[in-house]
Order: structure tokens, then sequence, then C-alpha cells
């Protein structure tokens, strides 16, 4: 039997993970800012709030929380925390009785990132997945003194799901043995790390779901048939005794969160993340003359980063399926026939921005695609190009702009390249976050966004010729992130978000200003998190993506007596 438990509260897979002994559900609560813990008491409506700036912070930091893993005997919590003013994440664990948690064990923001998948069966371990230095590892962090062991170390990617057998003495992965690929083996290994098993070898998607409450099973999913179907694969003393055994057939694409001690297996299907829009404005007046209106695409609820061509007839866009363990796809929507044509795929972000000529695409600043025949060819290699982000090609084609950040993330630069020569010049230098830039149409000026002492959005135009500056805007919002903005055709104007109304409810106003500065337009347009605004040549339709994971979240299910009766 399948029965929902909950909706989401956010986009994609719903995080959480259910109490051992059946009781409880707890899952982040994205629809509140600050974001916090709800645990959900099963059966019943009541619900406890784990409160982020009381209950979750140490000693009154800020941040949100993620990932929150029941101890074994269902009291406490273990939970990554974002501390959002230090840049550093955190594992911590909080007593359901106890509003004060322990920090186990401190990673930067520069290092890497930690998470725990799983509790030791005696409660004296948090299985987790620690990336330090570029190092992706899982091993066991101690509840009594935050020691680390590792158990094995992965090159170039992690594990998907990672969890202890009821004994305590192997954990069972899933992983990519090619790197080339999403699709994922099963592994099983010992406690000690000494000894490692691979379950199955199928060109498949086989991922992990669990171990059964006996430890004599692990669970796991595949799509080696053409659907993504349950199967088992019996164990003893970690080697596999018989074939694949079939449990249940197309339970679709779905996101293993955990079982309880009897065997009833937690999972969440996947919500929307983003979709394209697009809304036609006199651009005399800034009157919206067509109100926003979804852009027929594939792959809807994935869609992001649209950018129109100089000659207006494509749309570049970028549907991010990693969530649902696939690669990303770039693609071409042409105007006049309404008409979308896949032109590469790729397992990593992809971001595109246009040539001139509407014929090529630069892609992640390392390739250039040509739109008709897809031919790709290597772009320039920048030297700092572990660090480059919001590029901008000159309309002559002799000059790109990129920002680039040091390897702490505090410095940020905006950097001009001679494309002919390969000479580079630093135009601007700041300590402030999420820089972003646009480069106006007639190369001459760079439209600057900048967090300013963690509260302060500013807006400047950068010259290009002298790298004088002028602030032209600014606005009170606290919360990190990048703002996308964007000029007119003409140069006239600088297009951007604007965060109004309450934090909880996270609208966002599509605004306009003048380049050469004045009073801000409010265009009327309210939205959740607009992003990659792009504007067509003609001045009148404006493009953008927005976030839509709290309109169309995902949900969390529970299957029950589904498994075989044990010999």
């Amino acid at each position: 039997m399948i029965r929902k438990v909950i909706d989401g509260t956010g986009a994609g897979f719903v995080g959480g993970n259910p109490s051992p002994d059946g009781k409880y559900f707890a899952f982040v609560d994205w629809s509140t800012y600050p974001n916090d813990i709800v645990i959900k008491e099963i059966g019943t409506k009541k619900e406890i709030h784990l409160k982020n700036q009381t209950d979750l912070n140490y000693e009154g930091d800020t941040g949100d929380p993620y990932f929150p893993i029941w101890s074994p005997d269902s009291k406490k919590i273990a939970y990554t925390w974002e501390n959002e003013d230090e840049n550093f994440y955190e594992l911590r664990v909080i007593e359901i009785d106890n509003s004060e948690p322990d920090v186990l064990i401190r990673v930067s923001y520069r290092e890497g990132w930690v998470q725990a998948e799983d509790w030791s069966p005696d409660g004296q371990h948090i299985l987790v997945q620690l990336t330090k230095n570029g190092q992706d590892q899982i091993g066991l962090i101690s509840i009594k003194d935050g020691s680390f062991k590792q158990l094995k170390e992965f090159d170039g990617s992690n594990p998907a799901s990672v969890r202890f057998s009821p004994d305590g003495h192997h954990i069972a992965y899933d992983f990519s043995p090619n790197k080339e690929t999403t699709n994922n083996d099963i592994y099983i290994l010992s406690i000690d790390g000494k000894r490692e098993s691979k379950l199955t070898s199928h060109p498949s998607h086989d991922y992990l779901l669990d171990w059964t409450p006996s430890g004599m099973e692990i669970l796991f999913a595949s799509d080696r048939t053409g659907t993504s179907d349950m199967w088992s694969i019996s164990l003893d003393g970690g080697t596999p005794q018989e074939k694949l055994k079939l449990i249940k057939k197309n339970v679709g694409l779905i996101m293993p969160l955990g079982s309880t001690n009897i065997g009833s297996l937690y999972f969440s299907t996947p919500g929307s993340w983003w979709d394209i829009y697009t809304v036609t404005i006199d651009p005399e007046t800034g009157k919206v003359t067509t109100p926003p209106m979804e852009v027929p695409l594939p792959y809807q609820g994935y869609n992001r980063r649209p950018t129109w061509s100089p000659n207006g007839k494509y749309l570049v866009y970028v549907s991010d399926l990693g969530e649902l363990r696939r690669p990303n796809i770039l693609s071409i929507y042409t105007k006049e026939t309404g008409s979308s044509k896949e032109l590469i795929q790729k397992e990593t972000y992809i971001i595109p921005r246009w040539f001139p000529d509407s014929q090529s695409i630069l892609v992640n600043q390392t390739d250039v695609i040509k739109i008709a025949t897809g031919e790709i060819t290597p772009f320039i290699k920048l030297e700092q190009d572990a660090g480059v982000y919001s590029l901008n090609i000159s309309s002559d084609k002799k000059y790109i702009y990129y920002t680039i950040r040091d390897k702490n993330w505090k410095i940020h630069s905006i950097i001009r390249r001679n494309l002919e020569s390969e000479e580079e010049n630093e135009l601007y230098r700041t300590n402030d976050a999420n820089l972003t830039m646009a480069l106006s149409p007639d190369g001459m000026k760079l439209a600057v966004m900048s967090l300013h002492n963690k509260d302060t959005r500013i807006l400047k135009i950068l010259s290009t010729m002298d790298s004088s500056e002028k602030i032209i805007y600014t606005y009170k919002h606290k919360e990190f992130g990048y703002k996308s903005i964007a000029w007119s055709p003409d140069g006239k104007y600088i297009y951007f978000s604007e965060r109004t109304g309450s934090e909880e409810k996270r609208p966002d106003e599509l605004c306009r200003i003048p380049a050469t500065g004045g009073d801000i337009e409010n265009l009327g347009v309210n939205m959740h998190l607009f992003t990659d605004i792009s504007i067509h040549p003609d001045g009148r339709l404006i493009t953008f993506a927005s976030f839509v994971g709290l309109e169309k979240p995902g949900r969390v299910w529970v299957m029950e007596n589904f498994l075989p009766a044990t010999k």
C-alpha cells in the first residue's frame, strides 16, 4: 500500500526522514523564512516546529538547516547547518526535548560540504558524506567528540545515498563508476573500510533505496527493464546469494528518505523548480501590455537561463535535469515556429552566452557550439577559469568581460580580456558579495549589482573605458544570492528584480531604472525569484525564469506492507 504523507514546501524532491519508531516525519519547511525543521506526527495534524532562530542556531548565529536525520532511538535529529554570516557548514545534533544543538564538525564554503546520511545502530556515530579541500569521502563522525573516521574516498563524484546495515557491520551506497554517465551501481563496504563488494553491474541506472529490517536484503530501484522498478538482492555476510528479485513494478522516479523499524519505506516524488516566462511591455512607458505567460517548452518545471539571440530569432535555454538524475540539456527555441531543438547534453552546469552573429553560443566559458550543425570547438582558456562567472561578450567580438573571485570568496573582480592580443585588465575590485554584471549594448558601460555589508544591494554603472563608477540605486536586501540584471536594447534602462512585501512570501517585483540614474519604475510584475532576465531586441518582450517550487511542490509518500514474507 502507498499513501501520501505530506505535500512539500519547496521544489524538486522533498528532503526529510521518518523516525525509526514510525511516529514522526522530520523535514525542512521552505515556505517560511528563516526555514524551520518541522516534526510531523504521522496520522495526526500535529506539528512541532524546531525554530530556526531559537532552537536550531548555536549561540545566536543565522543560517539554514538541511537534511534532518533521526537517531535510532527517535529522540535526536542530526542536520546540516549553513551559516550565512561566516560562510561555513556544520553538522549539528539536537535533542527533541532540548533546544540547544551540539556542533560536531565545521567545513568552510571554500573546503566543501558535510551531510548526515544515517546513524549507526548504536547511536554513537553519524554516517556522513564529507567534502573537504575538493576531496569527496564517506565516513563516521563520533557523537561523543566529533572526531572523523574516513571509510572511503571518491574521485570526482560522490554517492547519491549511503545507509547503515541494521547490524552495523556494513554500509550500502550507490555510485557511478564511470564519470561519463550518471548511471549508478550498488556497493557494500565493511564498516572498517577494508572489504568492498559491487552488487550490481549493469548499464542501467541502479540506485539504493534501503536495507530490509532483517539486514538480509538490499532494496534498490533500476530502469533496466525500461521502467523504474523496485528490486532486491539477498546477502549473507555481505556476499550476494541469489539472483535479483523484482519487488514492485513501475515505482517511478523516487528519492528514498529512509525506513522505519518495521520496513515502511518513505520516499518523495519531484515537484517543479523553474519555468520560463515572457511579459510584454511598452518600452516607452514601462506599462505591461501582456501579462506573464509561460513559454511552452519540453521538461516543464526544469527550464531556466533563457537568453535571446542578438537577432531576436532564437531563445537559448537550459533544462536543469540533475534532480531527475539526467544530464542537463542546452536547447534552442525558435520564436517564429515555437519549436525547440536540443543542442547538447552535459552532466555539468550549463551557462550559455550568445556570440554577436547569433549563430554560435559560448558554453561555460570553454566551448563554442554552432547552432546549425552542433559542431563544438574549444574557446580561449582563461587562467582564472575556476572562479569565472557572469561572462559577457562585446558586440564587436573584440572583448570579453567576466567576474572572478579569489579562493576565499572574499574579493571579487571584473576583468576585460582582449580576444586578439589576450591582454587582460582588471576594471573593478570589491569586497561586496554576489557580484553580477551586464554589458551595455554599445559596450561602453557595465551595470554592476552587488550585496554590500550583508544587507544592502548596490546598483552602479562602471565605465569600460576609464573604470569610473556611479551608484544609481541602493535598497535593503539581506538575503544572500545573485540578482539578475539586463540592459534595454536602446541602453536607456537597467532591468532587475527587487524583493517586496514580507520575507515569508518572497515576492519579487520586476523593476527598471534609467541608466543615468533617477526614479525606479515598478512594472507591476510580481513573481517568485526572478532570474536570468533577458530583453528581446525589440525592447518589448522580456523573458525570465521564475521559481515555481512553492506552487508545484514535491510530495512525500510511504510504502507499507510491500515486502514478501520472510521464510
